[in-house]
């Protein structure tokens, strides 16, 4: 997978999917975010969106790279990092570093139960009837605004968590994305899914280990889909550089 151009267009959506050897249906979806993000007006500086209108006029967008591939192996950096975690006993963990998931691990008896912790891009091959239902559909939609729009169509990585009916998971499960580039965009997706009267606890960190002067993007969706007497407990901290802004 390479690199695409800085910049967000239609032609680097279309490119991205190429390459990810998407399905069809992924790609429509894309191409309807992309659509909604064009017809969308940007936020007018309201409490709760991105400061005044000045500010966000000074953010490049279009100088962004929107994917770039990372090997999945884990830096040594982030295996400090998960070594050093609070959560020294956990369930399981799955770390994105830029646009790509590097790892997952998941306890052998979560497995058993029918537990699914997985990227994304996994779950769209292998559980697409899950992805299709909720990605995007009821709990964040993507014409909430113009940045979840975008986020839609040039979403990359992202995390999958399936809890099946009465399974309580007594450990959190750590969920990290690191960004360590300068001038590029994440675009992490986090997918949850609880079915009825089961239990889980996530802890997801978005931190970044880079200098200079560029700054880059972390744009991230959190979707949370507990059914009835499901409980899901979700934290989310914090670590990232002055020079990362975060939608």
């Amino acid at each position: 997978l390479n690199t695409l151009a800085p910049g967000f267009s239609r032609a680097a959506l279309e490119t991205l999917s190429r390459q990810r050897g998407e399905p069809e249906w992924l790609l429509e979806l894309r191409l309807q975010a992309w659509e909604t993000y064009e017809s969308l007006p940007a936020p007018l500086g309201r409490r709760g969106d991105l400061g005044t209108l000045r500010t966000v006029a000074g953010f490049h967008f279009q100088d962004l790279n929107p994917f770039t591939p990372t090997e999945k192996v884990l830096p040594a950096f982030i295996e400090h990092a998960l070594q050093d975690s609070l959560l020294s006993e956990r369930s399981g963990q799955i770390v994105q570093l830029n646009s790509t998931v590097v790892h997952t691990e998941l306890r052998d008896e979560l497995r058993q139960q029918g537990v699914i912790l997985t990227d994304l891009d996994t779950a769209v091959s292998e559980h697409p009837e899950l992805v299709r239902e909720y990605f995007m559909t009821s709990c964040v939609p993507v014409a909430t605004s113009k940045y979840t729009a975008l986020h839609a169509a040039f979403w990359t990585g992202g995390f999958f968590l399936y809890v099946p009916r009465g399974v309580v998971i007594e450990e959190p499960i750590l969920a990290q994305v690191w960004l360590d580039k300068p001038g590029i965009a994440a675009f992490s997706h986090t997918l949850i899914i609880a079915e009825e009267e089961s239990s889980v606890r996530i802890v997801e960190e978005y931190n970044s280990n880079f200098e200079g002067e560029a700054p880059s993007l972390l744009s991230d969706v959190v979707e949370v889909h507990a059914k009835r007497e499901a409980r899901v407990e979700f934290s989310n901290l914090q670590d990232l550089g002055q020079n990362v802004w975060n939608i």
